[in-house]
C-alpha cells in the first residue's frame, strides 16, 4: 500500500481549516479550497517516494488498477478525487459532453492556448461527470423541476425578466424545457442583464418578506423556512450580476 500525497488548491472561496483539520494537519492562514488525488496533469498526486501517481501506474498498469479497469479505460485512473471546503458560494458550473470536451481541447491545443493560461476552457478531454459525498452540512442545486413547480415559483415577481421567464415556461410542458431555459439563460445573448437581475433580486426579496414567498407555505420542504426561498439573494451577494441567480429559483 502507498501513502498519497494530494494536490492542494488555494482558491480565495476555501476554508483555511475544513481541509487541513480533516487530515489531521495544522491551519494556516490561507485558504484551502481542495486536494485532488489522482492523475490529472494540472495536479499530479505523488507517492513518497516522489514520483507521481501517474508515474507509478505507467510502471505497472495492471497491478495498480487491475484487468477490469485497463481493459475498460486504459492505462490511466479513470477518476479523480477531490476533497473540496468551500466557505463561500460556488459560481453554476457548466460541463460539456464527452465530445464537445475532446473537440474544444484538440481546438485550443491546435491553437496553442496553454491548459494553465486563464483563457483556457477545455483542459482535458473528459465530460466531468460529478458525484458528491457530504461530509458536514452542505447545499447544493441538482437537476430541474418540472415546469410547472418552476412556474409556481414566479407567481407575484415583478420585472421584464420574471415576466420573460414565465413566458418561456408557459411554453415548457416537459422537465427537457426547463433545461433548454436553463440554456437560454446563460447563453451569451441572455435577456438576464444586470440590470434585469438587479430587478429580479429586489422583487423576490420583496415577496419574501411580504410572506407571500410560494416556498413558504409548501408542507413537503426539506428546508428550514424561507432558507430555499432566499437562495437567490445570497447567490446574488455573493455573485452579483450573474444569470445564474435566476436558475436557482
Amino acid at each position: 500500500m502507498e501513502k498519497l500525497i494530494g494536490w492542494t488548491k488555494a482558491d480565495a472561496w476555501g476554508s483555511t481549516n475544513a481541509i487541513p483539520e480533516f487530515l489531521g494537519a495544522a491551519a494556516g492562514d490561507d485558504p484551502v479550497s481542495e486536494v485532488w488525488f489522482g492523475t490529472h496533469p494540472d495536479g499530479p498526486t505523488l507517492l513518497t517516494s516522489g514520483d507521481t501517481l501517474a508515474e507509478h501506474i505507467a510502471a505497472d498498469p495492471k497491478r495498480a488498477l487491475g484487468g477490469g479497469l485497463l481493459y475498460a479505460f486504459g492505462s490511466t485512473l479513470p477518476y479523480l478525487a477531490k476533497i473540496i471546503a468551500p466557505a463561500q458560494t460556488l459560481s453554476l458550473q457548466v460541463h460539456p459532453t464527452k465530445e464537445i470536451a475532446r473537440e474544444g481541447y484538440l481546438r485550443e491545443e491546435v491553437l496553442g492556448i496553454e491548459r494553465t493560461d486563464p483563457r483556457r476552457v477545455y483542459r482535458d478531454m473528459n465530460h466531468k461527470p460529478e458525484m458528491i459525498y457530504a461530509l458536514t452540512e452542505f447545499s447544493a442545486l441538482v437537476g430541474f423541476r418540472v415546469p410547472r413547480k418552476a412556474r409556481e415559483l414566479l407567481v407575484g415577481l415583478q420585472g421584464e425578466l420574471a415576466e420573460r421567464l414565465r413566458h418561456r415556461l408557459k411554453l415548457s410542458t416537459v422537465r427537457g424545457g426547463l433545461r433548454s431555459l436553463a440554456t437560454w439563460l446563460l447563453d451569451e445573448d441572455s435577456p438576464a442583464t444586470p440590470e434585469r437581475i438587479e430587478e429580479f433580486v429586489e422583487s423576490c426579496r420583496s415577496r419574501l418578506a411580504s410572506g407571500n414567498s410560494p416556498l413558504a407555505a409548501h408542507r413537503h420542504a426539506r428546508e428550514r423556512p424561507g432558507r430555499e426561498a432566499s437562495r437567490g439573494s445570497r447567490h446574488h451577494r455573493r455573485l452579483p450580476h450573474e444569470s445564474g441567480v435566476a436558475a436557482s429559483r
